[in-house]
């Protein structure tokens, strides 16, 4: 049964791979098809040399291969640790967004694997001419780390009761159980 909670990261990569497979095979780099009449939403091929949703693309290339290596291990590497010390504790909506978290940065590792760029599939529409280049991998990392931030800050703000010693933060992911410490 632990390994249910890596589902959510299988199915990411699975769809994330599959549609950036299809958008491959079946279109040119920049061709969009809308999705629905207002095409608020486009599937695309469009090569995504910077972070998650183009974010850094227009650098330098001395610049842009710094900070794409830089800043994903700066997030990583914490996410990695937390990620080890809580894995007993994880359950519920943290093994939810922690699985979503890595689905989406190895789908996107193994694309940059296979060649200097990522493939962004999906084109929101924001107004006046913009878009914002994603796909499922940028989704889920950002849903990941979104939860993440919402269960800390949740805790950190949670109202303790009187009697509680300890924060809800170290109780909920840090006490170890009594026969642990043995």
């Amino acid at each position: 049964m632990r390994w249910a909670k890596l589902l959510p990261g299988v199915a990411v990569i699975a769809a994330d791979q599959t549609l950036k497979g299809w958008v491959e095979s079946h279109l040119v780099v920049h061709q969009r098809v809308a999705l629905g009449a207002q095409q608020l939403l486009s599937i695309t091929r469009s090569l995504n040399a910077g972070l998650i949703f183009n974010w850094g693309s227009g650098l330098s290339d001395d610049w842009l291969t710094w900070v794409t290596r830089a800043l994903p291990a700066a997030t990583l590497l914490p996410m990695a640790i937390l990620t080890f010390l809580l894995r007993k504790r994880l359950d519920g909506t943290l093994a939810i967004t922690t699985s979503l978290f890595w689905g989406g940065a190895l789908s996107n590792a193994i694309e940059l694997c296979r060649g200097r760029f990522v493939t962004d599939t999906l084109l929101l529409y924001l107004g006046d001419g913009r878009y914002l280049p994603y796909n499922p991998a940028d989704l889920a990392i950002l849903v990941g780390a979104l939860g993440w931030c919402g269960l800390f800050v949740g805790d950190l703000f949670h109202r303790r009761q009187p009697q509680e010693p300890v924060p809800p933060l170290i109780t909920r992911y840090f006490r170890r159980s009594s026969s642990s410490c043995r």
